[in-house]
């Protein structure tokens, strides 16, 4: 069990805006029910956590210029979407087959399906974010180690707290979670605006 201590006074009950503390997900994928980006938000809510789930970096990016989130856990495999007007810098919209090098307009390069499309452009453009979140990301599916590594060093430069392997654990991500809450929020959950 993860040993994370909500303040003691509870805010009242969420708003649509987000008056609690607020966790964005971003997936590789549609994912079942029983994946952990579906069980996730079920094991925050008691802990007084609010979860949303994005499928793509485009809907997260819409999702954070609408609400603040406390905590992003972005999965660099996720994919870019429709292209988001008015964005800081173009979203990757067409990403080149598996394996290949793209570059965003942002000059974040990786690999399509390894990161370089949704992942690294979400994770750089919620950095720019006035209010940022701390962001932790979720490795990409392995295609050789040297892509990988150069995936994660592009997401530690650009201000990841921490990286998750492969596959996710929720307990894992839940004692991520409470290390970033007690480093960034001093073991205690931000209070609302």
């Amino acid at each position: 069990m993860v040993n994370v201590r909500p303040p003691r006074a509870q805010p009242s009950p969420p708003s649509p805006s987000g008056s609690r503390f607020s966790v964005l997900l971003t997936e590789d994928r549609e994912r079942p029910v029983e994946h952990w980006t579906r069980q996730l938000p079920q094991l925050l809510e008691p802990l007084g956590m609010h979860a949303q789930v994005a499928s793509t970096g485009a809907q997260a990016y819409r999702l954070a210029q609408s609400q603040r989130f406390h905590v992003a856990v972005i999965d660099l495999d996720t994919p870019p979407g429709e292209p988001v007007p008015g964005a800081p810098f173009d979203t990757p919209s067409n990403p080149a087959p598996a394996g290949t090098s793209t570059t965003s307009t942002s000059g974040v390069s990786g690999v399509s399906g390894g990161g370089g499309g949704g992942g690294l452009w979400l994770l750089e453009v919620l950095s720019r974010l006035p209010e940022h979140p701390p962001i932790v990301v979720v490795n990409p599916h392995v295609y050789s180690q040297r892509q990988v590594a150069r995936l994660l060093q592009q997401a530690l430069r650009l201000g990841a707290f921490s990286v998750v392997n492969r596959p996710v654990h929720p307990e894992g991500l839940l004692r991520t979670i409470a290390a970033l809450v007690d480093r960034r929020y001093h073991g205690q959950w931000p209070t609302p605006e």
